[in-house]
Formats: structure tokens, C-alpha cells, sequence
């Protein structure tokens, strides 16, 4: 795991005590189709934000009726001295290990200063781009005629000093290697009709969930969706279907073996006591129903 790497992860449960953590870390809804996923959290999707037990994944959006309680990322590998490193969320009932924003990528290390930049979800539609777009080729932004969507103005595309340049992806319309949306043009490059952005790490304290000792791994995760309803009934799943997209760069000295990545997932379909769950190895899809 010494180069980056981009994986896409299967799903499968665990069971355990259920205990919430509450937190500061912001929230943002992927909410573009009939999904309402609840996306703050960095390194655990869904999970509630505070006592209300209100669960973060509810299909069909508006009905009340939740789907998944938690679905964070596991890491786990050994260095080249024997040494295993894990990184684990599951309800953050005992600690953390991610914290929002990138690592140096010299040191590997990060501050609370730099963390709090990035302490936040990153939320784009697809429309504020076209939108945005179209007043920038009539001139309306570069004559104050008209405000972009903030989160247009403030993507996180690149850093400074020691943090990468190459953030979350952009369209650089004027070649220029600036993400600035205001003079040359600039704008988010999403996926689906509407994303969501968040970069974070493993590295700001020790991991207080896991105990593990530290990858010094930066993840920039992506959820996307899709609106399509000119669909025919067929092809309609789409529009209850949400997305995510994780890269992991190893920001340290090791060259990681034996690693792997997971994604944990606590499904509430129905009664969360009496869910089952199975896998379809040959399409590498995982599946849970109510018994």
C-alpha cells in the first residue's frame, strides 16, 4: 500500500452495541433522488449526530423508513517492520480515528489549525454548475451580476505549503493549474447529478476507537447520485441507488502489506434485530432483507 490507491469495497454486516457519539462535525444530505443519506461523519456514513437515534439512510426519501444505520471504513496492514496499523470506526462510542482534512505529504502529519479548514462536507449540484456556466460565458460573474453556490467558490481543488495540490477535482477551464472560478471560469467536476466532498485522515490524534497505530493515510471520499425520472419503470432503481467513491493516499514511509480495506455496514431494513444478510459472489454484491 506504498502507492495511492483507488478501490471500490463490498459491504457486509457486523452486529454490536449501538452506542451514539455526539460531535461537532457537520452534516450535508445526499438528497438529489428518492435516497436522503445522511453524509458528516468523516470515515462513517449515516451515523446519527446526535441522541435522537434518528438513523442517516432513508429510502424512500420522506417515508421515514430507514435503511442503514452506520457504514464506515476499516483499514488494516502491516509494515515492512511487522508492525500492524488499523484504522476503524464503527458507532464512535469509544474514541476516533479519522479526522477531517489532508496530511503533509512530507511529514505525513497534520494540526487541529489545518483540520479545521476541512471541517466540513462539500455539497454540489449539477444544476448550480450549468447554471454557473452559462452566467460565466455571458459575463454575469466577472461583473458581480451574479454569486456562485458557495461551495463552488470555496471547492477545496488544492493546498498549500506541503498539502497536495491535487484535491477535489476540478475543471481548470483556462489551463492555468488555479482553481479560480471567478476569473478563468473554474468549477467542480462531479459525478451524478449531485455530490458530496469530504478529504480526511487518520492521522491528527491517536486513534482512540481502534488503538491502532496510524497509516498516515489522507482519504478523499465522494457520494453521488442520480435524478432520472424520464426513466422507464425497468431502469428506475437508479433513482434509489446512491454512490461513493474513496481514495486513499499513503502519506507515510511504509510500504503497507497484507492491507485491506472494508467498508462496515449496520443495515436496518425493517426491525434491526431480525435482518439478514448474503452476498452474490459472482457480481461481488452484498444484500440484506428483513426476515
Amino acid at each position: 500500500m506504498k502507492h495511492n490507491i483507488l478501490i471500490a469495497v463490498m459491504l457486509y454486516l457486523i452486529t454490536s452495541t449501538r452506542v451514539n457519539a455526539q460531535s461537532n462535525f457537520p452534516s450535508q444530505y445526499l438528497d438529489i433522488n428518492q435516497v436522503k443519506a445522511r453524509i458528516s461523519y468523516p470515515g462513517a456514513n449515516f451515523l446519527p449526530n446526535d441522541t435522537s437515534y434518528l438513523i442517516g439512510y432513508e429510502v424512500p426519501k420522506g417515508s421515514g423508513k430507514m435503511a442503514i444505520y452506520c457504514n464506515p471504513i476499516w483499514l488494516g496492514g502491516i509494515d515492512e517492520g511487522g508492525q500492524l496499523h488499523v484504522a476503524a470506526q464503527t458507532y464512535r462510542q469509544g474514541g476516533v480515528d479519522f479526522w477531517y482534512g489532508p496530511l503533509d505529504t512530507i511529514t505525513g502529519s497534520t494540526t487541529p489549525s489545518v483540520s479545521s479548514m476541512y471541517n466540513r462536507v462539500w455539497k454540489i449540484n449539477r444544476f448550480d454548475i450549468e447554471n454557473f456556466k452559462a452566467h460565466f460565458a455571458a459575463g454575469d460573474v466577472q461583473n458581480g451580476n451574479f454569486v456562485p453556490a458557495q461551495d463552488i467558490l470555496e471547492w477545496p481543488a488544492r493546498g498549500t505549503g506541503n498539502y497536495t495540490r491535487n484535491m477535489a477535482p476540478f475543471v481548470d477551464q483556462n489551463n492555468n493549474g488555479i482553481y479560480d472560478p471567478l476569473v478563468g471560469g473554474d468549477y467542480p467536476l462531479i459525478k451524478g447529478d449531485q455530490m458530496l466532498y469530504s478529504i480526511y485522515n487518520d492521522n491528527l490524534a491517536p486513534h482512540t476507537e481502534s488503538g491502532g497505530a496510524a497509516f498516515k493515510v489522507e482519504v478523499h471520499a465522494s457520494a453521488y447520485a442520480f435524478a432520472c425520472d424520464s426513466l422507464p419503470d425497468s431502469l428506475k432503481s437508479i433513482n434509489y441507488t446512491t454512490f461513493y467513491k474513496y481514495e486513499f493516499f499513503n502519506r507515510s514511509n511504509h510500504t503497507y502489506s497484507n492491507a485491506y480495506i472494508g467498508n462496515y455496514s449496520d443495515y436496518d431494513v425493517g426491525n434491526p434485530y431480525i435482518n439478514f444478510t448474503g452476498c452474490n459472489a459472482f457480481h461481488n454484491t452484498n444484500f440484506c432483507y428483513n426476515a
